[in-house]
């Protein structure tokens, strides 16, 4: 059964482009070095949206293979250096993770 975990964020003022683009970079390195992370995705919500968006800026699915991965995907070392530049970039984040039975 697989998991998303499905993160939304508020920009901080002074973010700019460029450290989003790295922040980006980093998310989607990621895939390929954490065991059992399928895939992830980062963006901006659809203009279509921003009115029920809540103000968050921007969003984040990671699909993990199985339950058990999510401590893997947690401690590992590719994670956690993708994490440490979250309080300069955001000032509030909802995290979650949902496992649905397919």
């Amino acid at each position: 059964m697989p998991v998303y975990h499905i993160v939304l964020f508020r920009l901080k003022q002074g973010v700019t482009p460029a450290q989003l683009a790295n922040w980006t970079k980093i998310s989607q390195a990621m895939v390929g070095q954490i065991p059992g992370l399928r895939s992830l995705k980062t963006n901006p919500p659809l203009p279509i949206s921003v009115p029920r968006a809540k103000g968050f800026d921007m969003g984040l699915v990671a699909v993990l293979d199985k339950k058990e991965d999510v401590a893997v995907y947690a401690a590992h070392p590719a994670h956690l250096e993708y994490v440490f530049p979250l309080p300069f970039l955001f000032s509030l984040l909802l995290d979650l993770f949902w496992g649905f039975i397919s």
